[in-house]
């Protein structure tokens, strides 16, 4: 066959004059059939079957007589198809790119505590995961959690181009931890120890006022009330010893405020305790004023934080809530209370007696405090559902390709963390975080594609993110 590009072919030796072919560029890939990228190796391109003779170029000089080619090389290839039939012709271009395959890459720890988990977690990005495990187990999610040693590998394949990317490979060992907490460190020259009580610890005194199980007396607990109003401003009370007893009730009032002022009435109230000197079962209990204090934030000493945390209270009284920064101000407090009456806020602290399982310490100083729950953990104390995770809303909504999902972890400690995107029917749809999280602002993208890779449809959708029992909801649309 005698192949002329600038004018009508000459079919398979029948020259077939340029009145009888009409040549007519289409648009881009009218008739060819085969891949628009070239991530490595070859791609094959074929014209549809037919009684064709078709005459291929491309780059690179590249031409060809078959209806199916071959090529590695990118770029535009061009066909020019002869109908033997009809006599007719056409003309259709297939342009070739280059695809970059993604880089794989491996996030989370490298050694942990033999019996628990580690999150190990891909790129985020528009891509399909595939894990595998030692000993051959595999996952296609983009984190997974980690529970034997051995090395992880994580390949990539890019969903817009279908590139895949080397293995990133990632060694994690198991290793016996441990848990034993280490022992105070002593206290700095001219620092007492410090042996404060609970507020529950309190309480009690004024609960068990007609019991012989009492451990300070009433009239004790009168010249406690009395040494508070010489050290906070914060309280006014009619009667210092029924006064006092007030501000120590849990029960009826479980609100913020009223646990802040409960935890700073205990502090007070181991100040007081230490300055007269008192004693139960002949151990001394109360902070030293000048006690060095190790709480984040808060000033070298005891007395130096109450002076500052009276003030705070003070102005904080006749505030709302709801006012940015109020809810803030009060958690601060009521925290560095909670830790100096448990001791943990404290540089050296005497040992306190474990609670057992009814609420009552295991005999010794507290055998009749009952720990309220403000007083069973700082968190309970802290009320963390209430704020502990903040969600804001997605940006932007509504969305097309991908939206911003941001959210605040205001906790003391790492704490779980779901974030689940949902549709209408309730049905999860793609798991965004799942696992336990560091307090800090983090930011989320979701791409309105389900966990396998499903492109979603338009409409609405809820993101639900958790923490504990809270659950948190934001509402977004995707358009299609």
């Amino acid at each position: 066959m005698h192949r002329i590009l600038d004018r009508p072919l000459a079919l398979l030796g029948a020259v077939v004059t340029a009145s009888l072919i009409s040549v007519s560029p289409l648009a881009a890939q009218c008739l060819i059939s085969g891949p628009s990228v070239i991530c490595s190796g070859s791609a094959r391109l074929c014209v549809p079957e037919g009684n064709w003779v078709a005459e291929w170029i491309g780059p690179s000089g590249f031409s060809s007589t078959d209806l199916c080619i071959t090529v590695s090389e990118p770029g535009t290839y061009t066909v020019y198809l002869y109908d033997l039939t009809t006599g007719g012709g056409e003309m259709c271009e297939h342009t070739l790119s280059l695809g970059t395959p993604p880089t794989a890459s491996i996030i989370g720890p490298s050694s942990a505590c033999t019996g628990a988990s580690a999150e190990l977690c891909g790129p985020d990005g528009n891509f399909d995961f595939a894990w595998t495990f030692p000993g051959g187990g595999t996952a296609n999610s983009r984190c997974v959690a980690a529970t034997v040693g051995g090395s992880y590998a994580l390949t990539l394949t890019d969903r817009a181009t279908g590139c895949v990317s080397e293995p990133a490979l990632h060694d994690l060992a198991f290793a016996s931890c441990d848990t034993t907490p280490p022992p105070p460190p002593p206290p700095p020259p001219g620092s007492s120890v410090a042996c404060p009580r609970t507020a529950s610890f309190w309480s009690a005194q004024c609960r068990e006022a007609n019991s012989t199980k009492r451990k300070i007396t009433g009239e004790r607990m009168t010249s406690i009330g009395l040494c508070i109003d010489e050290h906070a401003s914060a309280f006014a009370w009619a009667g210092p010893s029924a006064g006092l007893c007030d501000a120590l009730k849990h029960g009826s009032r479980p609100k913020l405020r009223a646990r802040t002022v409960r935890q700073f009435a205990a502090v007070v109230a181991n100040v007081c305790a230490a300055e007269m000197g008192m004693t139960v079962n002949g151990a001394p209990i109360g902070v030293d004023a000048g006690q060095a204090l190790s709480v984040a934030g808060a000033p070298a000493t005891v007395g130096e934080w109450l002076s500052q945390a009276d003030g705070q209270l003070m102005a904080l009284a006749g505030r709302d809530l709801d006012e940015p920064g109020v809810v803030d101000a009060y958690r601060a407090v009521l925290r560095a209370a909670w830790l100096i009456n448990h001791g943990d806020g404290l540089v050296a602290s005497c040992p306190t007696p474990a609670p057992v399982a009814n609420g009552r310490s295991g005999g010794g100083m507290d055998d009749v405090t009952i720990l309220e729950p403000d007083d069973r953990s700082l968190s309970a104390a802290l009320d963390e559902t209430e704020s502990a995770l903040r969600l804001e809303r997605p940006t932007p909504n509504p969305f097309r390709m991908l939206t911003h999902i941001a959210y605040t972890l205001d906790t003391d400690r790492p704490s779980p963390v779901r974030i689940v995107v949902h549709d209408l029917a309730g049905r999860a749809v793609r798991v965004l975080t799942d696992g336990v999280q560091a307090p800090g602002s983090y930011e989320l993208s979701w791409d309105g594609r389900a966990d396998d890779g499903r492109v979603m449809p338009g409409g609405v959708y809820f993101v639900h993110a958790s923490t504990g029992s809270r659950l948190l909801q934001s509402r977004l649309t995707l358009l299609r």
